[in-house]
C-alpha cells in the first residue's frame, strides 16, 4: 500500500510537470496532464505485469525488490518522454514567427 501511495504522489508530480510545458507552449493543459500521470502508471503496471508473467505471478522476496525497481523504471520512462517532447516543441515553437518577427516584414 505504501509503494503504491508513493506511486500515486509521484505520477501526480510528473502530471504536474507535464502542465508546465503545456504552459510554456501553449498547449492542452489536460492532455498534457493526463499524458504524465497515466504514463507513469502504465509503465508500472505493465513492468510488474511482466515480472508476473515471467515468474508465474508467485509471490516471493524479489516481488518487494521490482516493486521498487517499478517506481524507479516509470520515473525514468517519463523523464526520457518529458525530454523528448520539449525537444519536440522547442523545435516546432521555432518555426513559428513571432509578432516581431511579421512586424519586422
Amino acid at each position: 500500500m505504501f509503494n503504491f501511495l508513493i506511486q500515486i504522489i509521484i505520477s501526480l508530480f510528473i502530471g504536474w510537470s507535464f502542465v508546465f510545458l503545456a504552459k510554456k507552449y501553449q498547449k492542452s493543459q489536460v492532455f498534457y496532464f493526463c499524458i504524465g500521470f497515466f504514463g507513469c502508471l502504465c509503465n508500472r503496471i505493465g513492468y510488474l505485469l511482466m515480472y508476473g508473467l515471467i515468474t508465474d505471478f508467485s509471490v516471493t522476496q524479489d516481488l518487494d525488490i521490482h516493486r521498487d525497481l517499478s517506481i524507479i523504471f516509470s520515473v525514468i520512462i517519463c523523464y526520457v518522454l518529458f525530454r523528448l517532447m520539449k525537444n519536440k516543441l522547442q523545435k516546432n515553437n521555432s518555426e513559428v514567427p513571432t509578432i516581431d518577427d511579421i512586424g519586422k516584414e
